[in-house]
């Protein structure tokens, strides 16, 4: 038996992008709302490690559900009204 390796090859593509002013505001909006919630979550992290508390990632998963602050925003985007089709 011999030793095997494995690697990964990571490939990356850019895209120029030539949106209209409409898209443009709503990619700056989804920009935004993302950064939110990444940062919410960031924070909920940092303040349990300071009190000695392990948050999983996929705990704060499971409550991205709910916030409806940041899920009335999503739908905004997306333009479903809420019904997620």
């Amino acid at each position: 038996m011999g030793v095997r390796i494995i690697e990964h090859v990571f490939r990356s593509y850019q895209y120029v992008l030539h949106p209209t002013a409409r898209q443009r505001r709503a990619l700056e909006h989804m920009l935004a709302v993302q950064c939110e919630a990444y940062n919410a979550g960031l924070e909920e992290r940092r303040e349990a490690f300071k009190r000695g508390i392990h948050v999983h990632r996929f705990d704060q998963f499971a409550q991205l559900k709910a916030p409806p602050r940041i899920k009335a925003r999503l739908h905004a985007i997306r333009g479903d009204g809420g019904t997620g089709r």
